[in-house]
């Protein structure tokens, strides 16, 4: 698992609360609408500093204008004792298995001058695979930058929902999410792992460049970005697919049964690196319907 695609979609110190109420410009926020229903789609950055909010007015005007929240997963769900179960079971080698055994030399190598370096104690990583490594290197390197997954957009407007008592749907499970991101072969985590280590100093540029398209409503060029950093590998290429457009497809087919099967409105939270590309949510939902963009008007 790349360090790129686990941070997902974060953010810039480069973009405080200010830029998103400056010009008028196209938001990652899109209306989608049938003869009965409606649906907003906004696209989330999961990880957010402090002074990125507050978000832009038509954002929380469309949360506020719907009967139903959709998120990709419910949150709730993932702080149980079944959730913890889980990622114990998915995130750790089987009894007799470690790094030591399960990494080549290169690889745990370049862990334990990470470790070091961070001050982190290898023996607590000793038994965890390779891709709930990544995971946590991942939560470092966006603590150095300041950055908080308590203000995560997706979890933002899950807080108001529950607080509204608005209904809460989810596109995916949690088991189901757990299961995609550990679900490569031990050689693909390995070497996941092995290139979020070596290229870990890219991070801050690979996100600025991100958050400039998300600033800017660039769906397309989100996704550019992103399928790029893959091309190092070609092992990588059905990993991108697998946890960017197979999951389109199977979102698109629910979001496709609340605009055909129901007479409300919905606001849908996803990732935003779900939403640009041929095979991204906006194009596989704009071959049945019209998809806007919304914009936002000067302050």
């Amino acid at each position: 698992m790349r360090l790129k695609l686990l941070l997902l979609f974060l953010a810039s110190s480069l973009i405080a609360c200010s830029h998103f109420a400056a010009a008028a410009r196209p938001l990652s926020l899109w209306s989608v609408q049938s003869d009965t229903a409606q649906v907003y789609l906004l696209g989330s950055i999961h990880v957010m500093r402090e002074n990125m909010y507050p978000l832009a007015a038509p954002m929380t005007e469309a949360f506020e204008a719907s009967d139903v929240a959709v998120f990709e997963v419910d949150m709730a769900e993932s702080g149980g004792p079944g959730a913890m179960k889980l990622m114990q079971e998915m995130g750790r080698y089987p009894k007799g298995e470690d790094i030591y055994s399960g990494l080549d030399e290169e690889t745990l190598a370049l862990l334990e001058e990470y470790f070091a370096e961070n001050q982190i104690d290898i023996r607590q990583f000793e038994t965890v695979r390779p891709w709930m490594i990544a995971v946590n290197i991942g939560l470092v390197e966006l603590g150095k930058m300041g950055f908080d997954a308590s203000r995560g957009i997706d979890l933002h407007f899950q807080q108001k929902a529950k607080a509204t008592g608005k209904p809460i749907l989810a596109l995916e499970t949690f088991r189901e999410q757990i299961e995609l991101l550990s679900g490569d072969s031990p050689e693909v985590q390995e070497l996941g792992l092995k290139l979020a280590l070596l290229f870990k100093d890219e991070a801050p540029e690979f996100i600025d460049q991100l958050i400039a398209a998300w600033a800017n409503g660039d769906a397309d060029k989100m996704y550019e970005v992103s399928a790029a950093d893959y091309e190092r590998d070609p092992r990588l290429e059905a990993q991108f697919e697998r946890l960017l457009d197979h999951r389109n497809e199977r979102m698109a087919t629910r979001i496709l049964a609340f605009l055909e099967e129901t007479d409300k409105t919905y606001f849908v939270v996803v990732g935003a690196l779900h939403m640009g590309g041929e095979k991204g949510l906006l194009a596989l939902l704009g071959k049945d319907y019209k998809v806007q963009q919304v914009h936002h008007s000067a302050q």
